[in-house]
């Protein structure tokens, strides 16, 4: 069985994946670090190089590599805009379970402040005078129909802490 975790960037889904990875003593591949290993840059570094297309066509690549792993139990965190490829939601509703990891665009400009400085995170570029919260509604509001098409669960993150996570996931999915 495979399980991948969707959600807005920021929501815990790579912490939250090793989590449900050492609870289910399962293996754990995030996606946007398979991507940044096979490009051998990081995401930022591709998105400056290569542009967004250039990342989402190498972000479907892996991941159609990573979903074909029948034989595997694996937790995978998938990128938070992943699944608004309608060939990557099919093959995510298809070849996993897949819970959406949900969380208030409070949260998640409060979250995500810190990697704003680093600049790790291009999605989260926005005019001058545009919150960071403000610039988040937004992109939740576009995402989340996604998020909601591809999820056979949702748990919702506020409040609780990654184990805590991983744990309802466990319980929701019986295992």
């Amino acid at each position: 069985m495979i399980i991948t975790l969707t959600g807005f960037m920021g929501c815990g889904k790579t912490s939250t994946g090793r989590a449900l990875g050492a609870l289910l003593s399962w293996g754990v591949i995030d996606l946007d670090a398979a991507v940044e290993s096979r490009a051998a840059k990081t995401v930022a570094e591709i998105f400056v190089q290569e542009g967004e297309g250039g990342f989402r066509a190498l972000e479907k690549e892996v991941l159609a590599e990573v979903l074909s792993r029948k034989d595997d139990n694996l937790v995978l965190s998938l990128g938070g805009g992943t699944i608004k490829d309608r060939d990557n939601l099919a093959l995510v509703k298809r070849s996993s379970k897949c819970i959406y990891l949900r969380a208030p665009a409070s949260s998640l400009a409060e979250w995500l402040s810190e990697d704003m400085a680093e600049k790790s995170r291009p999605l989260l570029s926005r005019g001058a005078g545009v919150s960071l919260e403000s610039h988040i509604a937004s992109m939740l509001k576009e995402r989340e129909p996604y998020y909601l098409a591809a999820a056979d669960g949702i748990v919702d993150v506020d409040g609780l802490d990654y184990d805590e996570t991983a744990l309802r996931i466990r319980k929701m999915l019986s295992i």
